[in-house]
């Protein structure tokens, strides 16, 4: 309505750049949705794929650690806030994050899934999820 106004009182072309300006940023967002669209099937059709890879990639240590603390979810030996996480080869009260991730990957292996599988499926989740935040934040 502001546009229609400006246009009015004889400030034409000010009027058209907004306008212009409007319909870029339409632009913008609907090629953004698209390669989104795109792409983001296609990143998850690739990381499916290598679903099953065992546990060993670029952060070994690391990715042993969370493992350990998903079994002691899973198994039921420990708590939420107090679980036990090794640390120079032996079992320490160390807690290194809240153990969000790890929870959920627990409930997800007691659905029958195997630890790396149900590992990446949940990470896979969360990549979506970080994904779909991203588009609403522009």
């Amino acid at each position: 309505m502001a546009n229609v106004r400006k246009a009015i009182s004889g400030d034409c072309r000010e009027a058209m750049s907004v306008m212009r300006a409007e319909r870029t940023d339409r632009l913008e967002r609907g090629t953004w949705l698209a390669i989104m669209a795109l792409l983001g099937p296609a990143s998850i059709a690739v990381r499916f794929w290598s679903l099953n890879n065992a546990l060993i990639e670029p952060h070994p240590i690391r990715q042993g650690q969370t493992a350990l603390t998903i079994q002691h979810f899973f198994s039921g030996t420990t708590a939420f806030l107090d679980y036990r996480s090794p640390l120079n080869g032996v079992l320490w009260n160390n807690v290194y994050e809240f153990p969000l991730y790890q929870w959920f990957v627990a409930q997800v292996m007691r659905t029958g899934v195997s630890l790396p599988i149900s590992a990446r499926l949940v990470t896979l989740v969360f990549f979506c999820l970080a994904i779909g935040a991203m588009g609403r934040i522009g």
